[in-house]
Order: C-alpha cells, then structure tokens, then sequence
C-alpha cells in the first residue's frame, strides 16, 4: 500500500483532527507517519495504531520556531520515501509542496482556518502580508484541497475560484459504555458540590471571550465554579484576573489536558462555552472543535453568535446564542439554564440528536472517497 506522511506544526497530543485524518487512512490499509514538533512543555505522545514522530524543537515560539520548523520538516519529507504528502495548514505547506515536486509525490492540503485571516496575523500587517504571499504562491498549485467546514470553503472559493471539499472535525461516537462511567470531579481537585461551567481550547488568546468568561464569575451564583481547560496567549493574564479579583475559589485552570482526561472533564460540566469574536474574516467563519466535544459528552453550551455554530446550537436546540459577548450576557445565560430545569434537560437530551446525525463515523467516507480518488487518478498502487 502507499506510504503516506501527515504533518501538522502542533505537538500531536490533543490534535484531533489529524489523528482521526490519521487513524482512517491507517484503516484503509495505508502505511501512515504523522509527524508533527516537540516543545520543552509537551505531553508525552501516547502510541497509536499509525506511526508516529515528534521533531524537538530548539526554538519554541515565533519566527525562528516557524524557520526551523519548515526547514526540518523539509529535509525529512526529501529524505522519507512516502507517494502521498498531506499537509496541515499553511504553516506547514511550503516544505510539502517543494519537497513533493523533487520527489514526483503527491501533496495534498488541509486547512483548517482561513489562515491568512487569522486572530494571530489580526492587525499585524507585516506578518500577515508576508503569509497572504505564501498562500497566494503554493495553494493554486494544489490539486487536493479538504477544509472544515462550507463557509471556509466559500472563502477560497471567492479568493481562488477553488471548489473545496469539505470535511467537518466532527467527534467519534462514543461507546454506550463511556458515558455511564461517571468520573468524580475530585480526580481533577474541584469542589465535588459545585457544577462545572467549562471553557476549553488550545488557543485562548485575545478576542475568544476568556476575559469576559472570567468576569463573569462575579455575576455568577456561588453553585457554580468556573473552569478553563487549556493553554493560550492570555492564560498568565487570565490568571491575574483571578487573583486580582479574589476569584481562587471559584475560577479553576487545569492547562493542557491529554485528551482522555479532556473528555472525562468535560462530562462532569453543567454546560460548555465558545465564546469567539466575530472580529476578524476567519472567525466570522469557524466551527470550534471544542462545541462537538461538549456536545459529544451531552454538554448543554452558551456560544457566541458565530454563523457556523450558532447555526448548529439553533438548528438542534442545544443551548443558547447570545448576541454579544459581555460578562453580563453570559452570566444571564447560566443563570437561565439553571433556573429553566425542562429546558435545559431538552437541550441536554437534544445533543444527541445531534452526534447521532455528526460523528466522525459517517465524515470519515468524505476522506475514505478523496484518496481513493488521488490513488485511481495518480496511478499508485492503493
């Protein structure tokens, strides 16, 4: 069978997105390397059924990281003998590209933002425009192009007049026997009588509603703590936040979780939260993956009124949309889940409905049908 190799910038652990990418071109019988960076910070890497491999960065943040990243990762794809590339992200993109056309390989592209759109490059004028020409040089050059979800797909299409497939981040279905297995929240040292309002994500930075989250404790009544599970730009300033305003007791920070441990958290919450700005083109356009992790642990959410998500909150009635992200929106919107007890176990049955219908179980046809593709018209043997 083809060899295929996966690379993506993150350290692996809580990536998902390409594990799960990973994990069915493995069940279709290809011979699969994922390869991403290890940080002086990163979880060990449990193995999987696919290979895996963590590059140890000197560097670990800004333009040299990004340098050596795209450097290494470029003298490895020139020196592994693999048929298929698959590229995550722009950042990961050139050395993939270039290292396919010496190899007579074939590259194929995920990307899971408008990238040059990002938070990150927001107002950043020199960085972004220097990212807006890497992507305007290598993506037209990309035959196989998969994103997340359509509005992304409709944003390359209007700038590159591409036809993007979609395939969404969707969860895998739980076993029956997950769910029943009820971890106590004193594994994770918090109060056992208070409900969990949980916000998670990889990257809490500016414009994602964590400040607001945070000030929303103090509108909040004292049955409820508050609960960040993750890491991001602002975690030191969140932090501060709570100290400043006498919150210890009542706002808790876990940082990154492997994602077993993610999961068994995030079933213990009363309700999940995306709270991201529609500041920017790339958010305006996001599917979060953590509101399919609330949903897959049948996890009510308040979310932010971002066109992809509150689409899915509104379709299936899974929780609540507020329209602006303040610290008094928020707090009402808790306090109308709990006070609304048929409501909120209607929005609790209804997700569900919604994991039965999105699940990663029926999404994974979409990449199951592309290689296939890529095989048939590329000629490999696969």
């Amino acid at each position: 069978m083809a060899k295929i190799i996966v690379s993506v910038i993150s350290d692996l652990v809580t990536d998902q997105r390409v594990h799960k990418v990973s994990q069915t071109l493995h069940e279709m019988g290809y011979d699969v390397l994922l390869l991403g960076t290890k940080k002086s910070h990163s979880l060990p890497l449990q193995s999987r059924e696919y290979s895996t491999k963590r590059i140890s960065m000197l560097f670990q943040k800004g333009f040299l990281f990004y340098a050596e990243w795209n450097i290494r990762l470029f003298y490895y794809l020139l020196f592994n003998k693999a048929s298929l590339l698959l590229a995550n992200d722009l950042d990961t993109l050139p050395p993939n590209y270039i290292a396919a056309k010496l190899k007579r390989s074939i590259v194929i592209y995920d990307t899971h933002e408008f990238f040059t759109e990002t938070a990150e490059l927001y107002n950043r004028g020199f960085v972004k425009n220097i990212w807006v020409g890497i992507e305007n040089f290598f993506f037209p050059r990309i035959k196989y192009v998969f994103t997340v979800n359509n509005s992304i797909a409709d944003l390359y299409k209007q700038k590159y007049n591409k036809h993007l497939l979609v395939v969404r981040n969707l969860p895998l279905l739980p076993p029956a026997t997950e769910k029943q297995n009820a971890i106590p929240a004193e594994k994770f040292s918090f109060p056992a009588d208070k409900k969990i309002l949980l916000l998670q994500g990889n990257g809490i930075n500016e414009n994602r509603g964590a400040e607001e989250f945070v000030s929303a404790a103090k509108l909040i009544n004292e049955t409820f703590i508050l609960v960040i599970a993750g890491n991001g730009l602002i975690i030191e300033r969140l932090k501060s936040m709570v100290t400043l305003n006498n919150l210890q007791q009542k706002v808790f920070f876990t940082s990154v979780l492997p994602f077993q441990q993610l999961q068994d958290l995030t079933r213990l919450a009363f309700c999940g939260f995306s709270l991201d700005k529609p500041l920017n083109i790339n958010q305006q356009a996001s599917l979060p993956n953590k509101l399919f992790d609330y949903l897959a642990a049948d996890v009510p959410v308040i979310v932010s009124n971002i066109k992809e998500v509150a689409k899915i909150v509104e379709q299936y009635k899974t929780g609540i949309v507020i329209d602006e992200v303040t610290p008094e929106n928020i707090a009402a919107a808790v306090h109308t889940l709990d006070t609304d007890e048929s409501h909120y176990l209607q929005y609790k049955a209804n997700t569900r409905s919604v994991i039965a219908e999105l699940n990663w179980n029926k999404e994974k046809n979409i990449i199951v049908d592309l290689f296939r593709k890529i095989i048939a018209e590329n000629k490999l043997i696969g």
